[in-house]
C-alpha cells in the first residue's frame, strides 16, 4: 500500500472518532434526576380467574426461527421502587415495542430519561436511539397517538367511561334494553391485554412476525387471545385460546361459557380501537386533535435493546374564561316588538359547544321611528366559558339624534346595580358596577346571561329627500374571572376570543352604515348571526323615515249579488262624465295629497246608466267621500264613505247599503263596489186534482245547491211529469206556481196557457145566480167556471171551431189579485243564497205565489192517448213594477224548455188485454198429481210471467209510446214423452186503465197434440172443433179483469185472470221436433159488457203457421221474453227429446292395488251421432280370496237429463257378494234370491240391486251435506255441440266388490253382468230410454256390459343334482364332472372308491347345483333354500359364500330372494359339501334341499307344496346321493373311481333307489 492511501486511511478514522465524540445539540435532553427501574409479570393478581397470564396466540408453540413464531405473550410492565426492592407498582404502562428488551420476569431494566410522546417528537427522533427514532418516525406514530386517547385507564377512568368504551366497539351487558348482550363482560385485565395487542399493532408493524402475530385486525380473526394460569403452568398445561376458559354445554346443546364471551369482546374493541385509531390519524397529524391523556416515554438512550414503555395519564384540565354581549330593541314608545317583529337573540348552543361563542341569531334592520319617540334597548351579557364571572363596565355610543334618556343607576337581572354615567360631548354612555353576582359558568346546556335595560330618545328629525338612520353600538369595557379573581381591562388572553380594551372603530357621527364584522347588507333575517368586531359587543338600527307626498286611485267595481266581479260592459256617469265599466275601471287616478288639499274633502256622484247584460240597473246615485290627513311622515287617505240615493233623492243607505260599498283595498286603492242583481222568475205547472180528488203532489223535491253556489240559474226541480190518467167528462184543475230565483224581489205580471185539443177552457157567459140556475151544469162544472170567470181572460179563439185556444191571466201581477186587499201579496221575494230550501207557510225559499185554472177532456180516445198543454211567463216586473229582464228567459217568446214555461200531461183512459200462455203440469195421466206440476218452492208455476211494468206506457227511444209489460218466462220446449198428459194455462193480463173482460179465447192445436175430452176440460167450458185442430172457451166471460193499479213507489201492478186446458201428446209424435200450439183473445168486452177496441191488437188478428212451419215458429226469437204477434196471443212448446243412458262395467281394484288400465276411453262420430266406448276386456287374472272392487259406470247419451234409479249386477258363481263390506255398504247393494225377493243370505242370493244413483238418494246426500249444491246423482244431457270431455257425455259410478271363491286350479273365466234395470227423466218420472229397455237382457243394448277375471295359479318347483366330485391328495386337486343334469329322475348316485393307505391324506368334496323353476302363471320369488347336510358330510363356510349355517346339520341362503323368476323362467345356486375323512364314515350320503320360504305380490300360496314342511313327495324339495367306498388296489383306485363314475353315468346304472313324486 503507499504511502499516500494510509495517510488518507488515517485521516478517515481520526475524523470519524472525532465526529462520534462531537454532542448532538438537539439530541439534548435532561435526564431523570433518579433512574428508574421497570420489569415484567407474566402471571397478573387480581384476575378472573387467578393469576392469569395474556397472549397473542401460543407462545410456547414458538421455533427457533423467525419464520416459526407463532405468539407472543402480553407482559405485565411493573415499576420498582429502586434497583435492589422487589417492592413494585402497576400503573397504566404499556410497552411500545414487542420482542426487545426484558428477558425474563427477574430483570429489572434501568431507565435514565423520560420524553413527552405527543409533544417531544423532534427530540425524540434525535435521541441517537434506533429503537425511539422507528417509534416516532414511522408511519403509524399519529396512529398510535390517537390510540392512546381511545384507551381505557385502570384506576382512573370511570365507570362511564368504560361503558361508552365498550359501547362504542359494540359490547353491551346484557339486560332489558340488550337481550343479545353479554352475560360475562370482559375484565379490566382482558381490556389492559387488548390494549397492548392494539398498540403493538402500530409499533411492530415493520416486524417479520407481524403477519402472523401482531395483526389481528379484521373480522375474520376471531380467536386470537390465549391466556394461562400460575396452576396451568405447575401442571404442564400451555397457553390455550381464551374461548376455551369454563366452555361448557348449556341446555340447549349448544357450547357456552364465560371464556367465549370474553374472547368475542376482546376481538371486537381490538378492530375498533384499531380501526378507530386509523380514522382521528390525521387530526394528530395536522395538529387540531384535542388531545385527553398525557403520554410519558420511559427510556435508556445508551442502550439500544432497552424496552420503550409509555405511561399514559390523564391530561390536566384547563378552563377558558369568555362573556359575550348582545344588543336589541325591545319596546319603542312603550309598544312591545313581539312577533315577526320580535329582536331578541334566538340562540343555537351547537356553535359554543363545537367553538368558543354561540350563535346569536335576531335581525338588525332599522326600526321606524319618529321623532320624540323612546326606544327601550336591552343590553344582555352571557356567559360562554367555563369559569363563572360578571361585566363590570359596559360602554354604548349613541350616535346624533339619539340621547339617553335613562339616568342614575340601572338594576341588572342578576340583582348588580350599574351607575350611569353619560357624556354629552361624545354622545356615549357608560354603566359601571360593582356588585357581585356572577354569571355562571356554561355547564354544555345553560347559558347563563345578565341584562340591563335603558331608553333612548330619538331627536332627530326627518329629512324630506331621504331616510334618517341611527346606529348605536355597545361593547364590555371590562370584566371580572370569579375563579382567577382577576379583572380583565387589556389582557391578552383573559377572555379566550376578545379583548374588552378592543373597541369598535365608532363615534357619533360615523356609524349610520355600521354594520358589524363582515356581516351581510340584508339585516332583515331573523335566523343570522350578526356578529359585532368581538362576541363582546353588538349594534342596533332606527330609521326615522323621509315625509312623504300621498296619492290614491278611485277604482269602481262592478259586482253580482254574491260579491263577484261582472266582466259585462256597463255604463256610468262619475261627477256628470260617462265610465264605461268592464269589471272595474279607475275612474280617479292618483289623486295627489299635500298640504295644499289636505283639508278639504274629495267628492264623487255615481250614476249608473246601462246594466250588463242580464242584470238590472242600480237606480239612484252614489255619493262618495275622501277624506285625507297627515300621518307620521306621510299624506295619506283618511277615511272613505259613501251615500246612497233613490231616483227621488232619497237617502236609502239603511235599505239598500249592500248595492253599493267602499272600502281600502289590499293593494292600497279606493274601492267603489257597485251590485248590479239579477232577476229570474221559474214556472211550475201540474195538475192538482181531477175531479176535486187531489193527486200526489206532483213537486216531489227542489234542490237549489247550484243555484246557491251560481253554477246554475235555475234550481233542481224533482217533477212529476208522468201523465195523469183522465177519460172524457173529467174536470182537471192545474196549478201554476212562481218561483223567485232572483237576487231582487219581483211580480209575475202575465201567465198565458194553452189549451189543446181535447181539452176545453170551462166557461159560461152566464153568472152568479143565473149560472147557479144552469141545470144543464153540474155542481163541479159551476165551481170550476166560477173560479175560471174570476181569474182567467181569453186569449186567442179558433174563428172556425170557436175554440178558446189560449187564456191569460194577470192575477199576480202588482197591484192586482190578492193585492187588492194586501199590498204586497202578490211581491215575490228575492232567494236568498245563505239558506237551504224551504216551504213552510211563513218562511218559503225560493219564495212562490200560486194561481190554478180548470180544464174539462172531450176527447172519445180509448188508447192512452197523451194530452199536453202548457204554460208561460208572459210579462213580469220589479218591485215597483217597472219591466226588467229575466236572466234566463224571455217573456216575449214562447220558448219551450226556458225555465218559465212548463207543461203537464194527462193521458185518456186505455183498454188493453194481454194473453200469456205457459205448461203448469206433465203427467203420464189425466189424474194430475202435486208432484205432477211444474212448481217453484213457493208454489208459483215455474214457467209462469215474471211481469215487468217499468217500461208500461213509457216512451222508447223514437218516441212511441209502449203499450205492453214485459213477459219474462221461459219458452224453451218442455220435455215429454209420447202419451204425455200437457196442462196449459192461458193468463189473460189488463194492461189498461179500464176494467174489461176475454170474452172468448181459442187454442189452436198441432198436429201431433190432441185435446183430451173430460170434465177437466168441460168446467172451463172448452169446445173443440170438428176437425179437433181448433179449441174454444168463453170462461172468462164471467170473469172481470181490473185496470191497472200504482203503488206508492210508482210501480205498476196488472190484475189477471186465467183458465187452463188439458192435451195429450200424442203416440205418433216425433222425437226431437217441437210441439207447438197457440192461443188467443178472439172477443173484448169492456166493464160494461159493451165491445171495445184493444188499443195494441185486433180481434182474431193471429196467423197460424203451417204445419211443417210450426215446429219452429219463433224459435229465432232469444231472450227472457219472446212476444207473441200482438200482445194478446201467446204460444207454447214441448218436445220429445230422447233419451239414452248407457253402462259400462270394468274392474278398478284388486286387493288393494288399483287397476287403472280398464277405463272407457270415449269417442263420438258427430257424423253418426254414435258414441263408442273402448276399453279392453281381456279376463283380469286373479287367485282365490282375492278382493276385486268393479265400477259400474252409467253415461248419457241422450238430450234430456236423468236418473239411472236402479242397478242390477248379478251374482256368477266362483265370485262371493260381501255384504259387511264398506264399500258395498256406502253403495247401497241388496241382495235378491232366485224367486226376485230382497234376502239377508249370501247363499240364496242371486242377484244385487241399487238405487244409490236414483233421484231421491242424490237428494239425500244433498241434505246430508248442504255444500252439495246440485243433485249428484243427476246426469245431464249430452251436449253435442261440444267436444268430449270429462263431464260431456255426464256420468255417474257405483262400485261393488266381490270376493274370489274359485279354486286356483280352476281353468274358467268368470263373467260378472251389470244392467240398468229402472231409469227416470229430471223430475223422477218413468221415461223410455231410445235404444234399450231397462232390467231386460237384450244383446245389444247399450244399458248392460259385462266384465271378466280367470284364475291363476303360483307354484315353484326345486330340482338338485351334482355336478362335481373333487378330490385332493397331497395338495393336489383333481376336480371330475358328473354330468348329471336336473332332468335326471331318479339321479344315478356319485361313486368315489379311495385308496385305502392313502386315506388320511385325502380330502373329498361334492358340488351340488340347486335349480328354481317357476312352474305357475304368477312371478314370484325363492326368498329362502333350506339344505339339510347328511351326516358323514360337513359344511365348510369358506366353500360356500351366502350360505348360513344354520346348526344341526342344516344351512339356508337367500341368494335367490331378489330374483324375481316369471312364469316358466328358473335360477340356479350351488354348494359345496366336504367329506369328514374316517374309515368308518363309507356309504350313501343323500343330500336334501327344499324351498323354505316362497313370495309372490299377490299372496298366493304354492299349488302343490308348502315350503319348510320337508314332504319329500312335494315338488319344492329333492335330492342327490353319493358314495364314498374304499378300493384295494392301489394303481385302479383312483382310475377306478373315474371309471365307474363314467359306466354309472354312461349305462344309467341305479346303485340307489331314488325316490321320486
Amino acid at each position: 500500500m503507499s504511502k499516500k492511501k494510509i495517510t488518507l486511511s488515517l485521516i478517515s478514522i481520526v475524523l470519524a472518532i472525532l465526529l462520534m465524540t462531537i454532542p448532538n445539540t438537539v439530541k439534548a435532553k435532561t435526564p431523570l434526576t433518579t433512574p428508574m427501574y421497570f420489569g415484567i409479570n407474566e402471571y397478573r393478581k387480581g384476575t378472573t380467574p387467578e393469576n392469569l397470564a395474556y397472549a397473542i396466540g401460543n407462545p410456547l408453540a414458538n421455533g427457533s426461527t423467525t419464520e416459526s413464531i407463532v405468539g407472543a405473550k402480553i407482559w405485565q410492565i411493573v415499576k420498582y421502587d429502586n434497583k435492589t426492592s422487589n417492592t413494585y407498582v402497576t400503573g397504566n404502562y404499556y410497552c411500545v415495542r414487542a420482542g426487545i428488551g426484558f428477558s425474563d420476569t427477574t430483570t429489572k431494566a434501568e431507565y435514565t430519561i423520560s420524553y413527552d410522546f405527543k409533544t417531544e417528537k423532534a427530540e425524540i427522533a434525535s435521541s441517537g436511539n434506533a429503537v425511539l427514532q422507528n417509534l416516532v418516525n414511522s408511519s403509524y406514530y399519529n396512529n398510535l397517538l390517537a390510540l392512546t386517547d381511545l384507551v381505557y385507564l385502570k384506576g382512573v377512568s370511570t365507570d362511564e367511561e368504560k361503558t361508552a368504551l365498550l359501547n362504542a366497539a359494540g359490547i353491551y351487558a346484557y339486560d332489558a334494553n340488550h337481550e343479545d348482550g353479554y352475560e360475562n363482560l370482559i375484565t379490566d385485565s382482558d381490556i389492559e391485554a387488548v390494549q397492548q395487542a392494539a398498540m403493538w399493532y402500530f409499533t411492530n408493524h415493520d416486524d417479520k412476525a407481524f403477519a402472523k402475530v401482531y395483526d389481528q385486525f379484521g373480522d375474520n380473526k376471531t380467536s386470537w387471545l390465549f391466556y394461562r394460569t400460575l396452576e396451568m403452568a405447575q401442571n404442564g398445561t400451555s397457553y390455550r385460546s381464551l374461548s376455551d376458559y369454563d366452555l361448557h354445554m348449556n341446555s340447549f346443546g349448544s357450547q357456552t361459557g364465560a371464556g367465549l364471551d370474553r374472547q368475542e369482546q376482546a376481538v371486537l374493541l381490538y378492530n375498533y380501537l384499531i380501526k378507530t385509531a386509523n380514522a382521528n390519524a390525521s387530526s394528530y397529524a395536522n395538529g387540531t386533535a384535542n388531545s385527553r391523556t398525557k403520554v410519558t416515554l420511559y427510556a435508556n438512550p445508551s442502550i439500544q435493546n432497552t424496552q420503550p414503555i409509555i405511561l399514559i395519564e390523564r391530561a390536566p384540565e384547563t378552563k377558558d374564561f369568555d362573556l359575550a354581549l348582545r344588543k336589541y330593541i325591545t319596546k319603542v314608545n312603550g309598544t312591545e316588538l313581539s312577533g315577526a317583529s320580535s329582536r331578541v337573540p334566538n340562540i343555537d348552543l351547537s356553535t359554543l359547544n363545537s367553538g368558543t361563542t354561540a350563535t346569536y341569531k335576531h335581525k338588525k334592520d332599522p326600526v321606524t321611528v319618529t321623532t320624540g319617540s323612546v326606544v327601550t334597548y336591552k343590553l344582555t351579557v352571557y356567559n360562554e366559558g367555563e369559569k363563572a364571572g360578571r361585566a363590570t363596565k359596559i360602554v354604548d355610543q349613541l350616535p346624533t339624534g339619539l340621547t339617553l334618556k335613562t339616568t342614575g343607576t340601572v338594576t341588572s337581572t342578576k340583582g348588580n346595580t350599574y351607575t350611569v354615567a353619560y357624556d354629552e360631548s361624545t354622545n356615549k354612555a357608560t354603566f359601571t358596577t360593582t356588585g357581585e353576582q356572577n354569571l355562571n359558568a356554561y355547564d354544555g346546556k345553560t347559558l347563563d346571561s345578565d341584562t340591563i335595560e335603558i331608553e333612548c330618545t330619538v331627536v332627530a328629525t326627518p329629512n324630506t329627500t331621504k331616510a334618517t338612520v341611527l346606529t348605536n353600538v355597545a361593547w364590555i369595557s371590562e370584566e371580572y374571572d370569579a375563579v382567577s379573581k382577576l379583572t380583565i381591562t387589556n389582557q391578552n388572553g383573559k377572555d379566550r376570543d376578545s379583548e374588552p380594551s378592543t373597541i369598535p372603530n365608532v363615534n357619533k357621527n360615523n356609524m349610520e352604515n355600521y354594520t358589524g364584522n363582515n356581516n351581510k347588507q340584508d339585516l332583515t333575517d331573523s335566523n343570522n348571526y350578526y356578529k359585532g368586531q368581538q362576541d363582546d359587543d353588538d349594534f342596533e338600527k332606527l330609521i326615522i323615515n323621509k315625509q312623504d307626498e300621498g296619492s290614491y286611485n278611485l277604482v269602481l267595481v262592478k259586482e253580482d249579488a254574491n260579491g263577484e266581479q261582472l266582466n259585462s260592459k256597463a255604463t256610468f256617469k262619475v261627477n256628470g262624465e260617462t265610465k264605461e265599466v268592464v269589471g272595474k275601471l279607475t275612474i280617479a287616478n292618483a289623486v295627489k295629497i299635500n298640504s295644499s288639499n289636505v283639508s278639504t274633502n274629495d267628492v264623487y256622484t255615481i250614476e249608473e246608466t246601462v246594466a250588463p247584460d242580464e242584470y238590472c240597473k242600480f237606480n239612484g246615485k252614489i255619493i262618495v267621500t275622501v277624506e285625507k290627513t297627515l300621518e307620521g311622515n306621510t299624506y295619506k287617505v283618511k277615511s272613505i264613505t259613501r251615500k246612497i240615493l233613490d231616483a227621488n233623492g232619497n237617502d236609502v243607505t239603511s235599505i239598500k247599503g249592500d248595492s253599493a260599498t267602499v272600502e281600502v283595498n289590499a293593494d292600497g286603492n279606493l274601492y267603489v263596489k257597485v251590485k248590479n242583481y239579477q232577476f229570474d222568475l221559474k214556472l211550475v205547472k201540474r195538475i192538482y186534482d181531477v175531479n176535486g180528488t187531489k193527486v200526489p203532489d206532483r213537486i216531489m223535491g227542489v234542490d237549489v245547491t247550484k243555484l246557491a253556489n251560481g253554477t246554475a240559474t235555475t234550481a233542481d226541480y224533482k217533477l212529476d211529469k208522468e201523465p195523469v190518467s183522465v177519460k172524457k167528462g173529467d174536470i182537471v184543475k192545474y196549478t201554476f206556481r212562481v218561483y223567485n230565483e232572483g237576487d231582487i224581489d219581483g211580480y209575475a205580471s202575465e201567465i198565458t196557457e194553452d189549451i189543446p185539443d181535447g181539452l176545453e177552457f170551462i166557461w159560461s157567459e152566464k153568472t152568479d145566480e143565473e149560472l147557479k140556475a144552469d141545470t144543464t151544469l153540474t155542481d163541479s162544472e159551476k165551481t170550476a167556471i166560477e173560479y175560471n170567470q174570476g181569474i182567467w181572460d181569453f186569449g186567442t179563439v179558433n174563428k172556425d171551431t170557436n175554440k178558446v185556444e189560449t187564456i191569460k191571466t194577470d192575477y199576480l201581477a202588482k197591484g192586482k189579485g190578492a193585492e187588492v186587499a194586501t199590498e204586497g201579496a202578490n211581491l215575490i221575494k228575492a232567494f236568498d243564497a245563505t239558506k237551504d230550501y224551504t216551504n213552510t207557510i211563513n218562511d218559503k225559499n225560493p219564495d212562490y205565489k200560486e194561481v190554478s185554472v180548470y180544464l174539462k177532456v172531450t176527447s172519445d180516445d180509448t188508447t192512452g192517448t197523451i194530452i199536453r198543454n202548457e204554460a208561460a211567463i208572459t210579462k213580469d216586473s220589479d218591485s215597483d213594477g217597472n219591466e226588467v229582464t229575466d236572466r234566463d228567459s224571455d217573456t216575449d217568446k214562447w220558448v219551450k224548455y226556458e225555465d218559465d214555461e212548463d207543461y203537464d200531461n194527462v193521458k185518456l183512459q186505455s183498454f188493453d188485454l194481454a194473453l200469456r200462455k205457459f205448461i203448469i203440469a206433465v203427467s203420464s195421466d189425466t189424474k194430475i198429481e202435486d208432484s205432477d206440476y211444474l212448481k217453484n218452492q213457493d208454489g208459483t208455476y215455474t214457467r209462469a210471467p215474471i211481469v215487468d211494468t217499468s217500461k208500461l206506457n213509457t216512451t222508447d227511444a223514437n218516441g212511441k209510446l209502449i203499450t205492453t209489460a214485459t213477459y219474462n218466462h221461459t219458452k224453451e220446449p218442455v220435455e215429454v214423452n209420447k202419451g204425455d198428459i200437457v196442462v196449459y194455462m192461458l193468463r189473460v193480463y189488463n194492461e189498461g186503465d179500464i176494467n174489461g173482460y176475454a170474452s172468448q179465447i181459442k187454442d189452436h192445436l198441432p198436429s201431433y197434440l190432441e185435446y183430451v175430452e173430460g170434465d177437466f176440460n168441460k168446467q172451463y167450458g172448452w169446445k173443440v172443433s170438428e176437425d179437433g185442430r181448433t179449441v174454444t172457451t168463453e170462461y172468462l166471460d164471467s170473469h172481470m179483469i181490473g185496470k191497472t193499479t200504482t203503488k206508492e213507489d210508482g210501480t205498476i201492478v196488472l190484475s189477471y185472470k186465467e183458465v187452463p186446458i188439458m192435451c195429450r201428446v200424442k203416440d205418433t209424435a216425433k222425437t226431437s221436433e217441437n210441439i207447438t200450439n197457440i192461443a188467443d183473445i178472439t172477443i173484448y168486452k169492456d166493464e160494461n159488457k159493451n165491445s171495445i177496441t184493444d188499443r195494441d191488437s185486433s180481434e182474431n188478428n193471429v196467423k197460424l203457421p203451417s204445419d211443417e212451419e210450426l215446429p219452429k215458429y219463433k224459435d229465432d226469437e232469444k231472450g227472457s221474453y219472446v212476444p207473441g204477434q200482438e200482445d194478446d196471443d201467446d204460444f207454447e212448446k214441448v218436445i220429445i227429446k230422447p233419451f239414452d243412458l248407457a253402462l259400462r262395467k270394468f274392474i278398478t281394484g284388486v286387493n288393494d292395488k288399483q287397476v287403472t288400465n280398464r277405463i272407457p276411453e270415449i269417442s263420438y262420430d258427430k257424423e253418426n251421432n254414435k258414441i263408442t266406448y273402448n276399453h279392453t276386456k281381456d279376463p283380469v287374472e286373479v287367485v282365490t280370496n282375492d278382493i276385486v272392487v268393479y265400477t259400474i259406470r252409467v253415461y248419457n247419451e241422450g238430450e234430456v237429463d236423468g236418473y239411472a234409479s236402479k242397478i242390477s249386477d248379478d251374482l256368477p258363481a266362483g265370485l262371493e257378494y260381501l255384504p259387511e263390506n264398506e264399500l258395498n255398504k256406502e253403495y247401497r247393494w241388496i241382495m235378491y234370491d232366485k224367486d226376485g225377493k230382497e234376502t239377508t243370505k249370501v247363499s240364496e242370493a242371486v242377484k244385487i240391486t241399487t238405487d244409490y244413483l236414483s233421484k231421491e238418494q242424490g237428494e239425500a246426500r244433498m241434505k246430508e251435506n248442504t255444500e252439495i249444491k246440485e243433485n249428484p246423482a243427476l246426469l245431464t244431457a249430452f251436449d253435442s255441440s261440444k267436444e268430449i270431455s270429462e263431464k260431456n257425455p255426464d256420468y255417474a259410478d257405483v262400485q261393488v266388490a266381490f270376493k274370489v271363491v274359485e279354486p286356483n286350479t280352476s281353468d274358467k273365466i268368470i263373467i260378472n253382468s251389470a244392467q240398468i234395470s229402472d231409469d227416470t227423466d229430471k223430475n223422477g218420472k218413468p221415461v223410455d230410454d231410445i235404444d234399450s229397455v231397462p232390467d231386460k237382457w237384450n244383446d245389444g243394448e247399450d244399458d248392460q256390459d259385462k266384465e271378466y277375471i280367470k284364475l291363476t295359479y303360483f307354484d315353484l318347483a326345486l330340482r338338485k343334482w351334482v355336478t362335481q366330485a373333487i378330490v385332493v391328495e397331497n395338495g393336489k386337486e383333481t376336480v371330475t364332472q358328473t354330468g348329471h343334469t336336473p332332468e335326471q329322475d331318479p339321479e344315478p348316485v356319485v361313486k368315489v372308491e379311495l385308496n385305502r393307505k392313502k386315506l388320511s391324506s385325502l380330502t373329498v368334496k361334492f358340488k351340488y347345483s340347486i335349480r328354481i323353476t317357476n312352474q305357475g302363471d304368477i312371478a314370484g320369488y325363492a326368498k329362502e333354500i333350506t339344505d339339510y347336510v347328511p351326516e358323514g358330510l360337513k359344511f365348510v363356510a369358506e366353500d360356500n359364500k351366502g350360505w348360513t349355517d344354520e346348526g344341526n346339520n342344516v344351512i339356508s341362503t337367500k341368494l335367490l330372494e331378489n330374483k324375481l323368476l316369471q312364469p316358466g323362467e328358473s335360477a340356479d345356486v350351488e354348494v359345496t359339501l366336504t367329506w369328514i375323512n374316517g374309515k368308518d364314515n363309507l356309504g350313501l350320503k343323500t343330500n336334501i334341499a327344499e324351498i323354505s320360504e316362497d313370495y309372490n305380490d299377490k299372496g298366493a300360496h304354492d299349488i302343490d307344496s308348502t315350503p319348510d314342511n320337508k314332504v319329500p313327495e312335494e315338488d319344492d324339495q329333492d335330492d342327490a346321493p353319493v358314495l364314498i367306498s374304499i378300493s384295494t388296489g392301489e394303481a385302479r383306485i383312483y382310475y377306478a373311481l373315474g371309471f365307474a363314475v363314467l359306466i354309472t353315468i354312461a349305462g344309467g346304472i341305479i346303485l340307489i333307489k331314488k325316490f321320486v313324486l
